[in-house]
């Protein structure tokens, strides 16, 4: 039978029986199985798609070539799939988001992008807290956030970036507005800002990245926030208002006046809102236990503040699923402490070997080789440095990445993560 097109797929995965096989196609033979059942779906009987062994492209992921064409894709998802379906095999058109160059066989490394923010306005608060709003530089509408969401600011000068939760509307374009509180005991960069951002300074900053997403879906809301842990939560009341969402707020303080944001708080919030005051001294948890008794079922729980006062929210709410808790973590637990070995992580896009030592991370060792690789916490707080993982067994230290970004995503944190215990090598997209 004469065919009128050939697609070649690479299915090889790597095993633990052959780590150094064509093997960064993992997931290649779901997809493959897919366009199959899909071309047969289309009544596409006059192409054929075989299996192909190492293609030589296999550290991009899934590979295919197309026939008499010799046209080379890369593709991740179902969507991309259908696209080269529809748009190549049926339309004759290439997709040219997909296309490979002649020869690459290595993905480019990234290329970080950050945004020229002008300071249109800087106030301090009763409690000191400093309410800053950005601009875009260039007069341009900025990036879109969704509730929950957070910016990195970047002072190459002074060799820190910080991030701080956005917390004005989602839907607002023309401005982002973060909060900033003075951290005495931390690593100097709140202390800058606070000696130094003016109104009409230009900032670097990361784009919008948000690991405390809101569950729009859910039957109903319950945020539980102290001190300025409540930043990440004024969003997210302004985006649940405009939704019309069953919601609940308690925000926890010493005082009053030590309240950040309060104001604000109340307009975005009305009668949702409960305030509490205890100067430091009240059992967080035997409230918070008396809070989550009233929980109707199918409610998603939002925690954000000290170290201390989410365990105890979190452990008031043991018996709650796990998957309807989020949580936003300023502050990293120390580990217990561990034995770090030395292993080697393979940099797939730069074709690239590095050691890391017992005492340094993953992150240390790249700046080592002076390979610039996105980072801001270095805890594995802020999910900048969020990393895929193409092959070998991950020990994660974060506290920021959900399961399911651990095992299905295999995404990793390169500041606090390591390779497993008895691990020699991870494979990783950089």
């Amino acid at each position: 039978m004469h065919y009128r097109k050939h697609i070649f797929c690479c299915v090889n995965e790597r095993t633990p029986d052959h780590p150094r096989s064509c093997c960064y196609a993992r997931g290649s033979v779901r997809l493959r199985t897919y366009m199959k059942k899909r071309a047969k779906g289309l009544g596409l009987t006059d192409i054929r798609i075989n299996n192909a062994g190492c293609l030589e492209r296999c550290e991009f992921g899934p590979t295919m070539v197309v026939y008499p064409e010799g046209v080379w894709y890369h593709y991740e998802t179902f969507e991309d799939v259908d696209e080269i379906l529809d748009q190549h095999i049926i339309g004759d058109e290439y997709v040219h988001r997909l296309m490979l160059e002649d020869g690459q066989a290595f993905p480019e490394p990234p290329a970080y992008s950050r945004l020229k923010l002008r300071v249109s306005s800087v106030e301090s608060s009763i409690s000191g807290t400093l309410r800053v709003e950005f601009v875009n530089a260039a007069n341009h509408p900025l990036p879109e956030f969704s509730a929950g969401a957070h910016i990195d600011l970047i002072i190459e000068d002074y060799g820190f970036r910080r991030s701080y939760s956005l917390i004005n509307h989602p839907r607002e374009r023309h401005r982002y507005v973060i909060g900033i509180s003075l951290d005495c005991e931390g690593r100097g960069g709140s202390k800058w800002l606070h000696d130094n951002l003016k109104t009409g300074q230009t900032i670097e900053a990361g784009h919008p990245i948000n690991s405390f997403e809101l569950a729009e879906s859910a039957a109903s809301h319950l945020l539980i926030a102290r001190g300025i842990g409540v930043t990440p939560i004024l969003s997210m009341c302004h985006r649940l208002r405009e939704l019309n969402a069953e919601f609940r707020v308690h925000y926890f303080d010493k005082s009053e006046s030590d309240g950040a944001f309060v104001e604000e708080l109340n307009d975005a919030c009305g009668e949702q809102l409960s305030c509490h005051y205890d100067d430091g001294h009240s059992d967080h948890r035997l409230i918070a236990e008396k809070i989550l008794s009233n929980s109707p079922q199918g409610e998603h729980l939002y925690v954000c503040g000290p170290l201390q006062f989410m365990d105890d929210v979190i452990n008031a709410a043991g018996a709650w699923p796990k998957k309807n808790i989020h949580m936003e973590w300023f502050n990293r637990r120390v580990p217990k402490s561990k034995r770090n070995e030395a292993f080697y992580v393979v940099l797939a896009r730069r074709k690239t070997v590095l050691r890391v030592d017992a005492n340094e991370s993953i992150l240390d060792a790249l700046k080592r080789a002076d390979i610039v690789s996105e980072h801001s916490c270095e805890g594995g707080l802020c999910g900048v440095c969020r990393t895929r993982v193409l092959y070998g067994d991950v020990e994660h230290r974060d506290m920021v990445l959900s399961n399911r970004e651990k095992t299905h995503e295999k995404l990793m944190m390169i500041c606090v993560s390591r390779a497993a215990a008895g691990a020699d090598q991870l494979v990783l997209d950089i």
